[in-house]
C-alpha cells in the first residue's frame, strides 16, 4: 500500500522517542509510550493519548523543515481510537504539521476525518473513521502550483478515498512544527493510540513479486 519514505520523520512512537517530545498535557490527562496497545493486533510499543478529566493530551516537536521536502509532502500514520467523540464537540484526535507558511490539519471523530483549508472544512468520504481497530493512513500533499492551490489525495490502507482535496490553512507558522492532540472538551477519558508517523516527500520503496521474481522499485 502507499506510504512516506519517512525522508524528514520516521516516528516509532517508542518509550525512548517520547521522551524528546514536549508534553503539553492538560490537568490529568496523559500522553505516554505503553506496551500494552490494544486490538487483535497488537503493537510492541504505541504512544497512548488520554484526556481523563481534562480537555486534552498533547506532544509537540519541531522535527526539521517541511519547506526542505519541496514541493510533495506524503505523511503516513497509523491509529487506533478507543474513545472518540465529534469534531463539532471538540472530542476529537487532531494532528497538525506546519511549514513556514501553511498548517495541514488531521481531525479524527466519530462524525468522520476532516481536513481543513483557508476557506472551509472537508469531510473525506462519509464516516470512516471507527473505532476499536488500527486504520493506516496516508496523505499526499501536492503544492507544485503553489500553497493556495495546493491538493491532496487520502488512501486508508490501500484504497483511494479522495483527489485532489483542497488541503491547506495559511499563515505564518514554525516550518516542522508538529503537535499530536486527543481533545476531550465536552467528554473525560477520549483515548487513542498511535503506532506510527512517518512524514516524507515520496512513497517509500516497494518490493514487488511476480511469478516467483522479486525486484525493487521507487514509486
Amino acid at each position: 500500500m502507499p506510504v512516506s519514505n519517512a525522508s524528514l520523520l520516521d516516528l516509532a512512537c517508542t518509550t525512548t522517542e517520547i521522551v524528546g517530545w514536549d508534553n503539553y498535557d492538560d490537568v490529568n490527562s496523559v500522553s505516554e509510550a505503553q506496551t500494552d496497545s490494544p486490538g487483535v493486533d497488537p503493537k510492541s510499543t504505541v504512544w497512548s493519548f488520554d484526556t481523563n478529566t481534562g480537555a486534552y493530551a498533547v506532544r509537540g516537536k519541531t522535527v526539521g523543515s517541511i519547506d526542505g521536502l519541496g514541493s510533495r509532502i506524503v505523511i503516513s500514520l497509523n491509529v487506533y481510537h478507543e474513545n472518540l467523540g465529534l469534531t463539532t464537540d471538540y472530542d476529537s484526535f487532531y494532528i497538525a504539521i506546519d511549514a513556514s507558511g501553511w498548517r495541514f490539519g488531521l481531525d479524527f471523530g466519530l462524525d468522520g476525518l476532516f481536513l481543513y483549508n483557508s476557506e472551509s472544512v472537508i469531510e473525506i468520504g462519509t464516516n470512516l473513521v471507527d473505532l476499536n481497530t488500527w486504520q493506516e493512513w496516508t496523505f499526499d500533499i501536492d503544492i507544485s502550483a503553489g500553497i493556495e492551490s495546493a491538493v491532496c489525495d487520502v488512501y486508508l490502507e490501500d484504497i483511494l478515498k479522495a483527489s485532489n482535496i483542497s488541503c491547506l490553512t495559511l499563515g505564518v507558522r514554525i516550518d516542522g512544527d508538529i503537535s499530536i492532540t486527543q481533545q476531550g472538551y465536552s467528554t473525560s477519558d477520549q483515548i487513542t493510540y498511535l503506532d506510527w508517523l512517518k512524514i516524507g516527500d515520496g512513497f517509500a520503496v516497494a518490493e514487488y513479486k511476480n511469478m516467483g521474481l522479486s525486484f525493487f522499485g521507487a514509486l
